[in-house]
């Protein structure tokens, strides 16, 4: 297998311009696949939620119940069960403040998560009481290290795809360095023939737009005349 570059020095600037293009892909691909990365629903380890009123404390391996708002709006009750969670830590602030971290609690109702709590107390009905002020997820993994692994893999991929495209690949590296040659027979148009064409260009467009206004407004007067249309 050939690892080096294929005819080095040939087709030089279509081969370097196709790498360039080639890698502007890559990177849009790797960035679109970052900003997908923000919205995966990643494997939760742990909630952290941050407490206030508390009432009591709690210790590692206890458990609490979790307390949402119902989901029935004709519901006059301030809250519901929603499931059972172990306490991993707990840690108490000042003025009866406090953080909290729960494993994830299993058998939640269907449309329901521990992000939906709003109160907790003790599920072996104990004293502990709290309300639930603002909560965070814990994933697995860190969001950022998946958003780096997907960007890292497609950035990974396109350099070896453009590496065996336009360096290793003998059929590709001779169809560029043939297009190399064909592009230097194109005999290209000089400055003046350039300038010439595009004010040609430019006088016909203006020429017919010009044409199709008048016509607009001509029918435009004829159907208002004959009182097709209404005058403006």
């Amino acid at each position: 297998m050939h690892v080096g570059i294929t005819k080095p020095g040939q087709g030089y600037w279509v081969r370097v311009l196709s790498a360039v293009f080639a890698g502007v892909l890559t990177l849009a691909a790797a960035q679109w696949a970052w900003e997908q990365a923000a919205v995966l629903d990643l494997p939760v380890r742990a909630y952290e939620l941050s407490l206030e009123g508390v009432e009591g404390e709690l210790a590692a391996d206890d458990t609490v119940t979790l307390l949402a708002p119902p989901t029935d709006l004709e519901s006059t009750r301030d809250s519901e069960e929603i499931g059972v969670a172990v306490v991993e830590s707990f840690e108490a602030r000042d003025r009866r403040r406090a953080v909290v971290t729960i494993l994830p609690p299993a058998g939640l109702p269907e449309g329901r998560n521990a992000l939906d709590a709003n109160r907790l107390a003790d599920a072996d009905g104990g004293a502990f009481e709290a309300r639930v002020r603002s909560r965070r997820a814990d994933p697995v993994v860190a969001r950022i290290f998946v958003s780096a692994g997907l960007a890292g893999v497609i950035i990974l991929a396109g350099a070896i795809a453009i590496f065996l495209l336009v360096g290793s690949g003998r059929r590709s590296v001779d169809f560029l360095i043939v297009t190399d040659g064909e592009m230097k027979k194109v005999n290209w148009p000089t400055r003046p023939e350039v300038v010439g064409s595009t004010q040609v260009v430019i006088f016909a467009s203006v020429l017919l737009a010009a044409i199709l206004f008048m016509v607009d407004v001509g029918f435009s007067k004829f159907f208002q005349f004959v009182g097709v249309l209404e005058g403006g």
